[in-house]
């Protein structure tokens, strides 16, 4: 449900520059992030969306783009945020983390027991960053159903919340921040080992797992499938006696070093140092994605060179994985995305409702890639309890569960359950913009594509144990060349309003003389123009679209001249623009009721 390694940009604004959000999902809701703002939609019964109710949001069109508020966190700029089952939390840029949403369990870490963010006024500057310490600043958080941890900057681990079955790590089953007292430097680290430090969490429903300096794993908490992979359903962490140098390593096989980890519910995922991914334990609908329905890691002999990696194809390997309720995810060296585990809502993105991982033959080659459209890559990959989000550089697209909205598209309509659905069918979540509502009533396309591609991927991964620091850095390149031949027709009914105000200063010299005479005169005119215009429109068309993509440079001179008198205005801009419309590979007519969409573009960028 969440990454083990955070990710920290440079916020820079300009009112040129188009913001990238980033999301992360779990539960039955989603967070995104961009420029240090945050902004969620789903499920928000509890207030986990940090907007002053407990009013769902992006169950309906007119909920997105502009409408939906940013959560307020006062002074500070968010630098990442992490959404549990029903709670979100945000590292700000003072390397605090607050925390909004259901406290049953502390799991806020504000010591009560009370939810925030369902009312008015209790964000912001209002609610407290959580105590972890004198002078103890954080670089990653995970959340869980109903816990949380945080990772500070010397490399040790707290977590607060639900404990009972010892997930926080601290050696009892006592719940911690839901009581004064309990927090600051009265929480106690997670013993992890002598010499050792965290460099990675991730965290379940009832178990948390850590990423060590040396590339060992170690998890605590429940083992009632298997998932903290010791051969065992006996769990780790309700007495001090089993944490620490007593608590072993997860043995991933002869020679493996670990590079990320992952945790679902109940089962956890290894990307390993040779590309190859290797999961255990909850396995009943396939999440481990080994063909068949047995759970891994809660008898002996099941682990280490016993536990097979998880086929990905001939040739290829995970460069990142992500873990959902009870299905995973992985993003190939080659950018593709495979999805396998649970099913019944179309969160594997396969355009059915049909389980994958459990029956003979249905992974490796067997098992289809996501299609996200042409030319999208997934640069960045959430998982939920039953939906999944791929980050595609410029916006965010979610499949899957739609209960509460969480797929961000204006309904609450499953998608990727029917192969009508996905790919250039399935739109972009809006974040910005003003949202209307578009009726489509049918879309007939056919297109021939002719398309050149080169992909290079370069991931590496640096520890150095010397300065405890970890750095991750993956770049992707991808140079296309294309020739598209694609026509589109649409027949829509849209309505927008939209207010534009332009203000505008020339300066000009005009030259006039006579033939009859020998005057001359040279005047110099500076008019300031301001122009504000609102329209409101309802328009029903039929458009044929030719699709194509460019990336272009200009520079724009006008020169208009009178006959009689000669009048010079010179106006000289440059800029760049770029923009793609990915062409459709498909022959076939579909209908849908209501999609979200903005008033300048249908795809905008963008527990329970």
């Amino acid at each position: 449900m969440l990454f083990a390694l955070v990710a920290c940009r440079l916020l820079v604004l300009s009112s040129a520059f188009v913001p990238t959000w980033l999301s992360q999902s779990a539960g039955r809701h989603v967070c995104a992030i961009s420029l240090g703002t945050v902004k969620c939609w789903g499920s928000n019964g509890s207030g986990q969306l940090g907007l002053g109710d407990n009013s769902d949001r992006g169950d309906t069109a007119t909920e997105m783009g502009d409408a939906l508020p940013t959560v307020d966190l006062g002074l500070k700029l968010a630098v990442n945020v992490v959404a549990g089952g029903t709670h979100t939390c945000a590292i700000l840029d003072d390397l605090t983390v607050k925390c909004w949403g259901l406290n049953t369990y502390g799991q806020l870490g504000l010591g009560d027991s009370s939810a925030r963010g369902n009312q008015a006024g209790e964000l912001g500057d209002v609610l407290p960053p959580v105590d972890l310490g004198s002078g103890n600043l954080v670089i990653e958080v995970a959340a869980g159903a109903s816990h949380t941890c945080a990772r500070l900057f010397d490399n040790t681990t707290k977590c607060w919340g639900r404990n009972d079955y010892g997930q926080l790590g601290v050696g009892d089953t006592s719940n911690r921040g839901d009581a004064t007292g309990e927090m600051g430097d009265a929480l106690p680290s997670v013993d992890v080992g002598t010499g050792r430090s965290v460099l990675g969490l991730a965290v379940g429903d009832l178990h948390t797992c850590a990423l060590l300096d040396d590339s060992s794993v170690k998890c605590w908490g429940s083992a009632s499938d298997g998932q903290l992979g010791y051969e065992s359903t006996y769990g780790r962490g309700h007495k001090a006696e089993e944490l620490g140098d007593h608590l072993p390593v997860v043995d991933v096989g002869t020679g493996r070093s670990v590079l990320q980890i992952v945790a679902g519910d109940s089962h956890t995922c290894a990307r390993l140092d040779d590309g190859t991914a290797k999961c255990w334990g909850k396995n009943g609908l396939g999440n481990l994605g080994l063909e068949d329905n047995s759970n891994r890691g809660d008898a002996a002999g099941q682990m280490g060179d016993n536990l097979p990696a998880v086929d990905l194809g001939a040739g290829r390997s995970a460069v990142w994985l992500d873990a959902g309720g009870e299905h995973t995810c992985a993003v190939l060296d080659n950018l593709e995305l495979k999805c396998w585990g649970y099913n019944a809502y179309g969160q594997l993105g396969l355009g059915d409702a049909s389980t994958r991982g459990y029956l003979s033959n249905s992974m490796g080659e067997n098992l289809p890639s996501l299609d996200l459209g042409s030319g999208a890559v997934p640069m960045h990959l959430s998982t939920g309890l039953y939906h999944t989000c791929a980050g595609l550089g410029d916006a965010i697209k979610c499949w899957g569960y739609n209960s509460d909205g969480q797929l961000g598209l204006g309904d609450i309509l499953n998608r990727g359950d029917d192969s009508s659905e996905m790919g250039s069918y399935l739109p972009s979540v809006v974040l910005q913009g003003v949202v209307t509502s578009t009726s489509i009533t049918s879309t007939s396309t056919t297109a021939t594509v002719s398309t050149s591609t080169t992909l290079t991927v370069t991931s590496s991964e640096t520890t150095s144990t010397a300065s405890d620091t970890a750095t991750t850095t993956r770049t992707f390149t991808s140079s296309t060349t294309a020739t598209v031949s694609a026509t589109t027709t649409i027949s829509i009914t849209t309505t927008a309003t939209e207010t534009t105000t332009t203000t505008s200063t020339a300066t000009a010299t005009v030259s006039t003389s006579s033939s009859s005479s020998s005057s001359h005169t040279t005047t110099s005119m500076t008019a300031t123009v301001t122009q504000t215009t609102t329209t409101s429109a309802t328009s029903s068309e039929s458009t044929t679209v030719s699709i194509s993509s460019t990336s272009r440079t200009a520079t724009v001179s006008e020169t208009t001249t009178t006959s009689s008198t000669s009048l010079t205005a010179t106006r000289s801009s440059t800029g760049t623009s770029s923009s793609t419309s990915s062409p459709i590979t498909a022959t076939g007519t579909s209908s849908s009721s209501t999609l979200a969409g903005s008033a300048q573009d249908l795809d905008s960028h963008a527990g329970e």
